[in-house]
């Protein structure tokens, strides 16, 4: 988790051969031999070292992370591996900018979701340079058949949902976790491309994101929803919208504006007299 705020500890780890060996674990499990505790930590740190980093990520991908997180995903039973192979494929699959977070703003964002080139010119967060540009990435995870798992495990929604992603590991051992978070992140990045944008509508992903989108888990609901801004950035999607799709964007747009109006009144509340006095004695 260090390494995820840390642009000096990803830098040294792409030097140090770090993430050779991380694959290298998570892949290596022995037959007879629960690996799966080791593989979540492997997994995990995979995922904050090719964070914005064009090295560690070309790494990664190079030592063949996509299969083994894939594999990993489909076939253990401990919910925090799952959990953290598939949060790892999702920055495996996310394009990353020069920015100040490293992410890439929604302008770049929306540009790619178009089939668009944004202009470049600028080098603000608000126009920032591509530093890992993870389509051949997206393309390899859809032939490998990613967005069907995504859709089957986002639809597992959580029942224990932590401020935050290292939760004792008891706490996750009869739960689903967050395994629903991570899957979402996988389609967020995969609506990172245009060209997957209908296999995305086509193998269930609106539905499923658009009820996540609602879950009183923050994690959960703020990645469902930028996944569908994503998809809804280009009208060819809505073509291939079923019946299903509308309702699941009808309640998640419902649903959008009723917390938009609740935190509009709990801003005015504080406002008050009252609330600043309640706001005090909290």
């Amino acid at each position: 988790m260090m390494a995820a705020a840390n642009s000096k500890v990803r830098e040294a780890a792409s030097t140090a051969g770090t993430v050779r060996l991380l694959v290298k674990m998570v892949s290596n499990a022995r037959k007879g031999i629960d690996w799966s505790d080791v593989q979540a930590a492997a997994a995990e740190a995979i995922w904050s070292l090719i964070y914005s980093n064009h090295a560690n990520h070309a790494e990664a991908v190079r030592r063949g992370s996509v299969s083994a997180m894939l594999n990993l995903a489909k076939t253990s039973h401990n919910e925090l591996t799952r959990m953290w192979s598939m949060a790892c494929l999702s920055h495996l699959a996310e394009d990353f900018c020069e920015s100040s977070t490293g992410e890439c703003p929604w302008v770049q964002v929306s540009f790619a979701a178009r089939g668009v080139e944004p202009d470049r010119r600028g080098h603000s967060d608000n126009n920032a340079r591509v530093t890992v540009d993870s389509s051949p990435v997206r393309l390899a995870m859809y032939t490998q058949g990613v967005i069907a798992l995504a859709v089957v495990l986002a639809a597992k929604r959580s029942s224990v949902c932590p401020d935050f992603l290292r939760p004792p590991i008891g706490a996750l051992a009869n739960e689903e976790g967050l395994v629903a978070w991570a899957a979402a992140a996988v389609l967020k990045s995969l609506a990172f491309s245009h060209v997957l944008h209908a296999p995305l509508v086509k193998g269930g992903a609106v539905a499923v994101l658009g009820k996540l989108a609602t879950s009183t888990c923050t994690l959960e609901a703020e990645t469902a929803d930028m996944a569908l801004k994503r998809l809804m950035a280009v009208g060819v999607t809505r073509d291939s919208f079923v019946q299903d799709d509308l309702d699941s964007i009808a309640t998640w747009q419902a649903w959008r504006a009723s917390a938009t109006a609740a935190a509009a009144a709990q801003a005015l509340y504080r406002d008050t007299p009252h609330g600043a006095q309640h706001a005090t004695e909290l």
